[in-house]
């Protein structure tokens, strides 16, 4: 965990973006919404996998945290078992993430695609919307997972976000510069191997 300071807010962020490979930009796309196979979860079959799986990850309401961030499931097709993550910017869906409920899926974390996002995951941050209005402290988290049980264990003025891996591209780091002037600090808080400046 590393606490940002006004001294080394700009030096942490430099060397987030150190291992970061640039993702090229694609045709503008101006609209895009969620397939039709992206679902609520609810507590009965067939989606009750979903739902206990959250429950095993420490969210024993799920409720709360499905209707706040408008998590969906998938029960066929290629994002089949998979829990999607939407990403929103100014109420208007951008992109969206999944992660696999399969122990033994190949790709636990599968994005959409650079092509049929308006903004790639990559070049957004998760929970834009609500951490645009501010708070106290604001979490910097590697996957999110981590950001969702800040979020849901923390009090309103403490907030969460991720950047779907261990290091920040320009794109994210010019959104976390923007959110500094809107919360009072920012911390880091990826995992173990993740290299941040003074960890």
């Amino acid at each position: 965990l590393t606490s940002i300071s006004n001294e080394n807010f700009l030096d942490v962020i430099d060397n987030l973006l150190l291992n970061n490979r640039t993702i090229k930009k694609a045709d503008v796309i101006k609209y895009i919404t969620l397939p039709h196979i992206f679902v609520d979860i609810e507590n009965k079959t067939p989606y009750t996998r979903f739902w206990n799986y959250l429950i095993g990850r420490g969210f024993l309401n799920p409720q709360d945290l499905l209707m706040k961030h408008d998590i969906r499931c998938c029960i066929e097709g290629e994002w089949e078992d998979r829990l999607i993550f939407p990403l929103y910017k100014d109420n208007h869906l951008v992109s969206w993430i999944s992660r696999s409920i399969n122990k033994n899926a190949f790709l636990r974390y599968k994005d959409t695609s650079i092509k049929e996002s308006i903004i790639h995951p990559k070049h957004f941050l998760y929970n834009y919307d609500d951490l645009i209005m501010g708070g106290d402290v604001l979490y910097i988290c590697e996957g999110v997972f981590d950001c969702l049980k800040v979020d849901y264990f923390s009090s309103d003025n403490i907030k969460a976000t991720c950047l779907f891996t261990k290091s920040m591209t320009k794109e994210q780091s010019y959104l976390v510069v923007a959110l500094s002037k809107v919360f009072k600090e920012i911390r880091i808080l990826l995992d173990a191997d993740a290299y941040v400046l003074g960890a």
